[in-house]
């Protein structure tokens, strides 16, 4: 008797144990609302892969049976693996919440929750562009504006303003990246014209939050549209766009948007600076950059970061090789080198080749400034690293520029070391490109590949 009653004593007091001294979350392992409530604490503190655990472990125990909580669970978690994708540059965690999307849609069609449908495909689509964005997919970029238009369709303006609003947002940010991806004018120029007819409707008075982020959409859509245009038209209105946006989305009431912002005005005062020229829009370009710089950090955004670092630079850059002096030549160079640290060649190929090839330009300039053999060394070594993410099959006018570039900064290193060596390895390189590129039918660059390669003929002849 004595040892069952020891053991009785023992299990109880363990019991006790259990549940004054494990967490909560552990001793009430089968509530749902136990893990909602983890999982807006993780949210909380933007622990987004945690809280879309705790909400799918909640998903798990209602669905079957409370179909309002089980659509509810299933959308927060595709909303948090949709975040932890986007924040922490987490591919997986991107393609994981579709099927969570999915799951949500179903419900809400099944149970005709039309509030709950059209808040799943907002999210959903929002996820799509960022998804697309960054794999540079035109399909998934696609597949977001076929999202947002059924949205559209569906989305009363009399009696839903705002989601209205919302949606024509989506829907002409959807079509921006697509026309920017696709390089198909006609598709900014679809949003811009839906972005133009939702600015009417949704008044600064009525929606000024709602109000400035068509703004923003809409100076994003003019930018591209102005980089692609010979005259400064859309620049200048993507400049007024941006202006709009930050007078409602203030440094102190958004710093982020502000800082992104910021980054566009620079970006169309670059565009408009070397279309004219004029030392004073480069200089205006950079305090735009800068402003931008002093609010947004790698971390916060770090897709926009190395962006605004290099299109500093490449402003200080047109500055310096304008007779602004070697300080400035300088700050550019610190500009592209931030840059590339933080640049990812996985998540934008693209933007980590341009770094690379800003970066080898400066340390041209530089070399040949300061006649410095190790800066043009280092320019040719920046030049071979572009190269690797630039092909002729990806894009040959690309590679053709990059691999010409390259040419100019051997030849001027064999000048500075009068070493023939160099001449001969710069001109071998050179042609076996111009072959390349000959044989691919290329021509925008042969002139200039045959003016470059009469110079290594020139400098090996004396």
């Amino acid at each position: 008797m004595l040892a069952v009653f020891c053991r009785e004593a023992a299990r109880r007091l363990l019991l006790v144990f259990v549940l004054l001294v494990m967490p909560a979350s552990v001793a009430k392992a089968d509530n749902p609302a136990d893990y909602e409530r983890a999982a807006k604490s993780a949210m909380s503190a933007s622990d987004f892969a945690t809280a879309a655990e705790n909400y799918r472990k909640a998903y798990e125990l209602v669905k079957g049976g409370d179909d309002v909580l089980a659509f509810q669970y299933r959308l927060r978690q595709a909303d948090a693996l949709s975040a932890q994708g986007y924040k922490n540059d987490d591919p997986a965690a991107l393609q994981g919440s579709l099927e969570p999307y999915r799951d949500a849609l179903e419900m809400a069609v099944r149970a005709k929750n039309r509030d709950g449908w059209i808040e799943t495909t907002n999210d959903m689509g929002n996820m799509l562009l960022v998804l697309g964005e960054r794999a540079r997919d035109p399909m998934m970029l696609r597949y977001a504006v076929t999202v947002f238009e059924s949205t559209t369709d569906v989305v009363k303006r009399e009696s839903e303003l705002d989601i209205w609003c919302l949606t024509q947002k989506n829907l002409g940010s959807a079509l921006w990246l697509l026309g920017r991806e696709e390089k198909a004018k006609v598709h900014l120029k679809r949003a811009i014209a839906i972005l133009n007819a939702a600015l009417e409707t949704c008044a600064r008075e009525h929606a000024p939050a709602r109000w400035a982020e068509i703004q923003f959409a809409l100076g994003r859509t003019r930018l591209q549209l102005g980089n692609w245009e010979p005259d400064i038209k859309n620049l200048v209105k993507a400049i007024a766009a941006f202006e709009a946006a930050i007078a409602e989305k203030t440094r102190e009431r958004a710093p982020g948007d502000w800082a992104i912002a910021q980054s566009g005005i620079g970006d169309a005062l670059l565009g408009i600076a070397k279309r004219e020229g004029r030392p004073g829009q480069f200089e205006m370009a950079v305090q735009a950059y800068d402003a931008a710089l002093s609010v947004m950090t790698p971390e916060s955004e770090p897709v926009a970061w190395p962006h605004t670092q290099e299109n500093r630079g490449s402003a200080l850059l047109a500055l310096g090789e304008g007779g602004a002096g070697i300080e400035t030549l300088n700050k550019a160079r610190a500009a592209f080198e931030a840059a590339s640290i933080r640049s990812n060649r996985e998540r934008a190929p693209r933007q980590w080749a341009s770094i690379h090839m800003n970066l080898g330009a400066v340390l041209r300039a530089l070399g040949e400034r300061e006649d410095s053999p190790d800066a043009l060394i280092k320019s040719i070594a920046a030049y071979q690293v572009a190269l690797r993410e630039l092909t002729p099959a990806g894009n040959l006018q690309s590679w053709a520029y990059a691999q010409y570039k390259m040419g100019q900064a051997y030849l001027a290193l064999g000048k500075r070391t009068d070493d023939n060596a160099i001449f001969v390895a710069g001109r071998d390189q050179l042609r076996v490109a111009w072959n390349a590129y000959k044989s691919t039918n290329g021509t925008g660059y042969d002139a200039y590949f045959r003016e470059l390669s009469a110079g290594f003929d020139a400098a090996l002849a004396q």
